[in-house]
């Protein structure tokens, strides 16, 4: 069902790309971004997930 569902709504025109990472993945980077105490996600993304993560979620 949260598939189905359009998180934002669309324009006309709009190009959806679908995700290279599943739900799972990004449930996991939400869930260690909580408990990390950086101030913005994408502060914890670009310094923690990016360079050390990189092998974990190879998409």
């Amino acid at each position: 069902m949260w598939q189905q569902i359009p998180q934002l709504p669309s324009t006309i025109g709009e190009r959806r790309s679908q995700s290279q990472m599943c739900v799972s993945e990004v449930m996991t980077i939400v869930i260690a971004f909580h408990g990390s105490g950086y101030q913005t996600f994408n502060e914890f993304y670009t310094l923690h997930v990016l360079p050390s993560w990189r092998k974990a979620f190879p998409n």
